[in-house]
């Protein structure tokens, strides 16, 4: 584990108390790869199993070899340190030669992929919620304060575009939230058992919006500034140099 930071928002979405604590008791933690994530790649077997988008395994871990690239931050939500929620977050560069986001070995002909007007760039992936949490605000307060954790490692990492491999049923719920745009698709992508869609955007106008939509999401300069000092400083010189 790089970091127990904390991520907990000011307010939880169900509460009129804010007292996030209290109402959210769970703590956040970024994972890079010299760590114990067990606990995570268990917790996304299960989610992925349920929902039928993975077959089943021996060994019941869900893990690949992005989650063991320099560039790949992993948040972990945890809870009494049961692990109940997780969100990888994979940093790359257009035109790379060695990929280091799942979407580069799928959609590496897509222009965005190619063009190094494209910036700083991050795949949003293995988002999952334990399957057996019934209560659907919590689920709802877990979700949204993993996207936002997300948000500020991508501010810490100078994120210019986000990226999202989606099923295609979802593309209308990220194009409306989000401002995603459709870049190709569908195809097929590693350890699923389903075709997906990629979708992204300027990383720069989502997060903008995400600072209008909701006192949920507002980040602080501190909250950015944690995480940056929290990521190994020569990790840090090689997103920035690409």
């Amino acid at each position: 584990m790089i970091s127990d930071m904390a991520f907990s928002p000011a307010f939880v979405l169900d509460s009129n108390d804010g007292n996030a604590r209290k109402n959210f008791p769970i703590s956040l933690r970024i994972f890079s790869k010299n760590t114990d994530r067990e606990s995570i790649f268990g917790l996304r077997y299960r989610a992925y199993l349920e929902a039928k988008l993975i077959d089943s395994c021996a060994r019941q871990t869900f893990s690949d070899a992005y989650d063991d690239m320099d560039s790949t931050k992993t948040i972990g939500a945890f809870h009494n340190d049961v692990c109940i929620g997780s969100l990888r977050l994979a940093f790359g560069r257009a035109g790379s030669a060695t990929p280091t986001m799942p979407c580069q070995s799928v959609f590496g002909d897509a222009d965005v992929l190619k063009s190094p007007s494209s910036g700083r760039l991050v795949e949003f992936t293995r988002m999952v919620v334990a399957p057996d949490i019934s209560n659907n605000s919590f689920r709802t307060t877990l979700y949204g304060s993993l996207v936002r954790a997300g948000m500020i490692v991508c501010n810490a990492g100078r994120a210019d575009m986000a990226l999202i491999a989606v099923l295609p049923k979802m593309m209308p719920f990220y194009k409306a939230m989000c401002g995603f745009k459709y870049i190709a698709g569908p195809r097929a992508y590693p350890g699923v058992t389903f075709d997906i869609n990629l979708m992204g955007g300027d990383f720069r106008k989502l997060d903008a919006e995400r600072d209008r939509r909701n006192r949920f999401f507002k980040i602080t300069a501190d909250e950015i500034d944690q995480a940056r000092r929290v990521f190994v400083p020569s990790e840090v010189a090689l997103q920035a140099a690409g």
